[in-house]
């Protein structure tokens, strides 16, 4: 599991929402080097503010759902036609 350091700040436009870039190329292994790394950065945004996240690239791939299969009524009323 890997942490990268990114700038968030706050939507014009939606209040609710936040953008958020990368700020750092490195990935880093532990917390506490990601807060070392976070500290030597300054926002460029005037609401904006320097944060550590988990990597995205680390959550797994979403799984698949298979397709929708016909209720048990409806094998019933196929097989009496």
């Amino acid at each position: 599991m890997g942490f990268i350091v990114v700038e968030e700040w706050g939507d014009k436009n939606n209040p609710f929402g936040y953008l958020w870039t990368q700020v750092s190329a490195m990935e880093l292994k532990t917390r506490e080097e990601a807060d070392e790394e976070a500290a030597k950065h300054q926002p460029t945004h005037n609401d904006g503010y320097i944060k550590v996240r988990k990597d995205p690239a680390d959550n797994p791939a979403p799984r698949r759902r298979g397709g929708k299969k016909p209720s048990h009524r409806n094998t019933k009323r196929r097989d009496r036609r």
